[in-house]
């Protein structure tokens, strides 16, 4: 069967350039980079859509380009991916229009992260290209063995210290100026598939030699590794001390940042190639990791302790999503349909089917849902604004009895799989819903 065609786009034209790149940078609302910070935790707490206006979201926009793409990074007015057609593509956040279009020798299969005026990503080519992010004319490229990983653009108030870090197959981690010199490459045991984190001054990667490693940001002096039992191919995140990631030995691991002493684990019945989205939670004590794993359940986890927030959710098929956390709602993919999660429980308070989608993870810039699924890239918004006013907090799930064994779904009466999402059975009692978006279970008590 003959591939389909992409859009006719503008080629970003090639132009020798400075060190530094235009003036777009991120701000306030913008998603710049895989999990969207440095720390990479999946976490956009000033997100305009709240539980209680999520079901108003409806697709703003969608674009079709040539082949597979990966999740969306966005910062103000751009939203851009990269695709197995070779090609990093810009759109218009507002109306998805696309403003250019860059060429490599190699399939765009990681995400690409903003800063500095720049939009860097790495190619199955081989190399790391930095573009002037506003308009795609490229500024430099590195050839250096790069391609599964995300690199991460660490912008500093000096552009003298502000770096690039980017993993390599051959188990490199390195360290680039904006000028796309090496600055420093430290090794790991095994090629490199995570993409890097930083915080204090600290770089975390994970290997497929089975550790996370932790090297001086600076200097790429080592400061301690952590052995787990299979390969580490998510990306960590780093909050409140710990460093969250799931390995293929199907455990989720808190590591203490400083030391590289384990914290807690959990485990799960598959690995965890996803990576987690840590942060606090309106109506739950404490902060909150969720993630998801090839078992095909969403967890949650009380980042402190460790210890279940609530049943884990599980779906037809394993999670790759990484899920994206708001202030009040969890959003993720699975099943070839986006979703909105409620922290609180596990209940799923929206849904949008999209082909594809099980392998991409939503992003949160600004008003916008985005989401990728095979090779298109929709947008999704409220479609009334939403209150000026503070959201009214949720209050906590009540005491809830557990479900007969007719019911193989969570331990709920208003069974979350089915509660919220028309057309989607439980996956226990295989039934639909009975009332739409507020049916119960058939088999819940």
């Amino acid at each position: 069967m003959p591939q389909q065609q992409g859009p006719q786009v503008p080629q970003a034209s090639t132009a020798a350039g400075g060190p530094s790149g235009s003036g777009l940078s991120a701000g306030t609302g913008d998603w710049p980079a895989f999990r969207r910070s440095a720390e990479r935790t999946g976490n956009s707490a000033g997100f305009a859509v709240h539980a209680q206006d999520v079901t108003q979201l409806a697709e703003k926009w969608s674009q079709t380009v040539g082949e597979t793409v990966t999740s969306a990074v966005a910062v103000g007015d751009s939203v851009f991916v990269g695709s197995k057609d070779h090609g990093l593509y810009s759109f218009n956040a507002d109306t998805g229009a696309i403003k250019w279009r860059e060429q490599t020798k190699g399939a765009v299969q990681a995400l690409p992260s903003v800063g500095a005026g720049l939009i860097v990503f790495a190619s199955d080519d081989g190399s790391v290209y930095a573009l002037d992010a506003a308009t795609g004319k490229e500024r430099w490229s590195h050839a250096g063995g790069y391609g599964a990983s995300s690199p991460l653009v660490v912008e500093t108030a000096q552009p003298g210290d502000t770096l690039i870090y980017v993993g390599g197959s051959g188990g490199n981690i390195d360290a680039l100026d904006i000028g796309g010199n090496v600055k420093w490459s430290a090794a790991t045991g095994g090629a490199i598939e995570s993409s890097p984190a930083v915080k204090a001054d600290v770089v975390y990667v994970g290997s497929s030699d089975g550790r996370l490693h932790a090297f001086n940001a600076r200097t790429g002096a080592a400061r301690w590794s952590f052995l787990t039992g299979g390969p580490v191919t998510a990306t960590p995140a780093v909050d409140h001390g710990k460093v969250y990631v799931g390995s293929n030995d199907s455990k989720l691991y808190a590591i203490d940042a400083d030391t590289g002493v384990p914290v807690w684990s959990q485990v799960t019945k598959g690995p965890i190639r996803a990576s987690a989205a840590v942060g606090e939670v309106e109506g739950l004590p404490g902060p909150s990791v969720f993630v998801g794993s090839s078992d095909g359940a969403l967890y949650a986890f009380d980042a402190t302790t460790g210890q279940l927030r609530w049943s884990p959710i599980n779906f037809n098929g394993p999670i790759a999503s990484s899920p994206a956390l708001g202030l009040d709602v969890l959003f993720m993919s699975a099943n070839d349909n986006v979703l909105a999660v409620s922290p609180l429980n596990g209940a799923i308070l929206w849904d949008a089917s999209l082909v594809g989608a099980r392998d991409t993870s939503p992003a949160l810039a600004r008003d916008k849902v985005l989401a990728t699924a095979g090779n298109s890239i929709h947008a999704f918004a409220l479609s009334t604004p939403a209150p000026a006013q503070a959201p009214v907090p949720p209050s906590a799930p009540a005491a809830i009895p557990s479900a007969p064994p007719s019911c193989g779904g969570s331990p709920v009466a208003a069974c979350p799989r089915c509660a919220g999402s028309p057309g989607l059975p439980c996956p226990g009692c295989a039934s639909p819903p009975v009332n739409g978006r507020t049916g119960a279970c058939p088999s819940a008590p």
